[in-house]
């Protein structure tokens, strides 16, 4: 066959395995585990979707090498026989029709994901088209033999992603993990908790930033007015219990001691507030060391575990306690972000990679945009708060292994949560927006957390303190406007490329997240114009 012939037959092919899935994925309900079965189905059909857009196969331009037309003709005609051949669903999986269908004909499968391109209409003709399928038919599944049909349905779409090439699967990541996003941003539980499930084991980010969801949202339900508490709660550990080995006054952290455990404690003081105000921030601490305590998280999602909070009523302070890692395990052996800008020759470290520094950007701008996805501000976002570990033998690798904290100002993402204004030291004013600095009693947004990013990403691009590049006599708002004239006019895209300069403009510049109003769109915005161009600069220093 010709290569125009070739061509044509793969996309018509495809578009016949697309309505395969569609029907197969219309299952009678048999109550739980139907909607995880449907989901199941529906993830390899986005995978394969995906695939197909990557391929070219959704504007039939169709960018498969020739070398691989065969094995993808084979591949998809497989996939057509397992989505769409009654007799094989029968035989090899041991699926039966269900003889209740008096509401099947035209009904859609429900859907669970988001944000996958949708496929055009085509009309699927000739040999391609099963004569045993119908698609009024609706299957009845087996456990066990379902799982032996996913397992050959991912199988195949991993033999065709094999195929992509190296740009072409760069993509194709980008769009599966903008689909995970969007699909994982619905405050409808059941969807989340039916999305977790399908894809445990199979695709852990998925499964991880569903849990990590549906925690958050049953974390806000159980602190509404006349709900009965009991949801996530965090550990309350008495103060006599941990023994602090640093108790610098007037530090918001310190290290300490828990049983045998290394702790991490972030102070939050609540001296001269009311008594009201005290029972807020406790219950916020509370909700907080739940959601950061909660694993596994996201691998994105690069904060400590956070194993409760305490309560010095002395020194009029709350505290989250977070588990320190080995590598972290003492008072030497921590340093921040800022303590490296600021004394690199004090520590003894090397300069990091351009690539380092890339992946460094990266990390940092994938933890904020988990943490506003799981509906949370950190309203203290600086290179202050990010902390790396101090190893005997400094390398390069010490850039890679870094932690968000500072959440001592956190809180829900929520019309009813309450802002307390924010105490800003001189060294954090920096990092603030301008609009927080002139009146610090405003209602915070998410676009507040995106401008302190964008000054951390100054500061990782030029590898300088913020402080060195501000006038002391300048206002807040003069000294953002002075950044976004001079660093930020073609000189840090000198040192970091463009891409990441417009990156750090837009997220100084209140741009990051687009003029969207829903949810799952404002991320996916934030996931393209901040995410994505840091990560493509990496891949292309």
């Amino acid at each position: 066959m010709e290569a125009a012939g070739l061509t044509i037959g793969v996309v018509s092919l495809f578009s016949s395995c697309i309505q395969g899935y569609e029907a197969l994925r219309t299952i009678r309900d048999q109550g739980k585990e139907a909607a995880m079965i449907a989901c199941c189905l529906e993830i390899e059909e986005k995978r394969l979707v995906l695939w197909g857009r990557n391929a070219g196969l959704l504007d039939a331009t169709c960018l498969i090498p020739a070398r691989d037309l065969d094995t993808v003709i084979s591949t998809l005609r497989q996939i057509e026989v397992i989505t769409k051949d009654a007799d094989t669903l029968k035989v090899r999986y041991g699926l039966k029709v269900d003889t209740v269908q008096k509401d099947a004909e035209g009904r859609a499968p429900n859907c669970y994901l988001l944000g996958a391109p949708e496929l055009p209409n085509q009309d699927i003709q000739g040999p391609q088209r099963s004569k045993s399928f119908r698609l009024s038919v609706r299957w009845l599944f087996d456990r066990k033999n379902f799982e032996k049909l996913i397992e050959d349905l991912r199988r195949l779409n991993n033999g065709l992603n094999a195929l992509l090439q190296e740009g072409q699967m760069t993509n194709y990541r980008r769009d599966f993990a903008m689909m995970a996003l969007q699909s994982t941003s619905t405050d409808n539980a059941n969807t989340l908790r039916v999305i977790r499930e399908a894809a445990q084991s199979a695709y852990d980010n998925l499964s991880q930033a569903s849990g990590q969801r549906l925690h958050s949202l049953m974390l806000q339900a159980s602190r509404l007015p006349g709900v009965q508490a009991g949801y996530g709660t965090a550990r309350l550990i008495p103060m006599p219990s941990i023994n602090i080995l640093s108790p610098n006054e007037g530090s918001s952290r310190a290290i300490g001691v828990l049983g045998s455990t290394p702790v991490l404690l972030e102070w939050r003081m609540h001296n001269c507030e009311s008594l009201d105000t005290v029972s807020l921030l406790l219950d916020r601490a509370e909700g907080l060391a739940a959601l950061l305590g909660r694993t596994p998280k996201p691998r994105s999602f690069r904060v400590l575990d956070c194993i409760g909070y305490c309560h010095d009523e002395v020194g009029e302070r709350i505290g989250l306690i977070f588990r320190l890692p080995d590598q972290m395990g003492g008072i030497s052996e921590t340093m921040t972000l800022r303590d490296l800008l600021q004394s690199r020759r004090q520590f003894a470290v090397p300069l990091p990679t351009l690539h380092n520094r890339f992946q460094l950007a990266s990390t940092l701008a994938n933890g904020l945009l988990q943490f506003h996805a799981a509906k949370w501000l950190h309203r203290n976002f600086s290179s202050a708060n990010i902390i790396l570990p101090c190893r005997s033998q400094h390398s390069q690798d010490m850039y890679l292994d870094q932690y968000i904290c500072g959440f001592g100002y956190s809180r829900e993402e929520s019309p009813q949560a309450l802002s307390l204004p924010i105490s800003i030291c001189p060294e954090e004013l920096p990092y603030q927006h301008p609009d927080i600095v002139s009146n610090p009693r405003q209602g915070y947004n998410a676009n507040f957390d995106a401008y302190s990013l964008g000054i951390v990403l100054l500061e990782i691009g030029y590898w300088r303190p913020i402080d060195s590049f501000l006038k002391s006599h300048y206002t807040p708002l003069q000294n953002r406007d002075r950044l976004l004239r001079h660093q930020l006019s073609g000189d840090l895209a000198h040192r970091m490329g463009e891409k990441y300069e417009e990156a750090t403009r837009r997220l100084l510049s209140g741009c990051a997240y687009g003029d969207q109003s829903d949810e799952g769109n404002r991320l996916i915005q934030f996931f393209q114009n901040i995410v994505v161009p840091i990560e493509s600069s990496s891949r292309n220093e």
